[in-house]
């Protein structure tokens, strides 16, 4: 089975797409760990230090799991939003949105 070209390009900005999010999202709860919350993941257990890094580390996973959340409950939403909004909107709604929360949290 053979598919349009343009299938085949689609895939491929998605496949690239998904990969640069998950490289972000690898380093995501340690940047909270370390830079966030000032921890050293080679500190001693026990530390300030230590425990700082690993309270960056549950925020950034809690940080994660809300962002997947959102996600999974929007995505019942999403036609009934880009009807009413349109397709710009929504898109800038949700980027907007998205920026936003990532500010405050």
């Amino acid at each position: 089975m053979e598919m349009p070209k343009v299938f085949n390009r689609l895939w491929m900005a998605h496949f690239c797409g998904w990969m640069g999010l998950m490289s972000l999202i690898i380093y995501y709860t340690e940047y909270f760990g370390e830079v966030i919350y000032n921890g050293d993941p080679m500190a001693e257990k026990g530390t300030i230090e230590r425990t700082n890094y690993e309270e960056g580390l549950r925020m950034g996973s809690l940080g994660l799991f809300l962002q997947n959340t959102v996600g999974i409950v929007t995505a019942f939403f999403a036609d009934d939003i880009i009807l009413k909004l349109g397709k710009r909107n929504s898109f800038v709604m949700a980027t907007v949105s998205n920026f936003t929360c990532k500010m405050l949290y």
